[in-house]
């Protein structure tokens, strides 16, 4: 068992290639890419602590991410932001 901190992940937020230099093309290729990344690495039985701005985007468009953060490896405990 491991503990992986990761934060700032800005699930959706097109903006942030632009602002952090992010080597995507699209918010779907840095959500995925970001997903595959982390499944990746965090094990089933290891705890993953996401420490802030996990997502941005609309509310109608949450479902996503909920599906995505209840899949293994699912975080333990985190302390979600959401920057807007």
């Amino acid at each position: 068992m491991a503990n992986w901190y990761t934060a700032d992940l800005h699930f959706g937020h097109a903006r942030i290639i632009e602002f952090c230099k992010r080597p995507y093309s699209s918010t779907e290729e840095m959500n995925a890419a970001l997903i595959r990344n982390l499944q990746n690495c965090v094990g089933f039985d290891d705890d993953l602590w996401i420490l802030g701005d996990f997502a941005f985007e609309q509310a109608s468009d949450t479902q996503k991410f909920e599906n995505w953060f209840h899949q293994p490896p699912r975080p333990k405990a985190s302390d979600c932001g959401q920057s807007r």
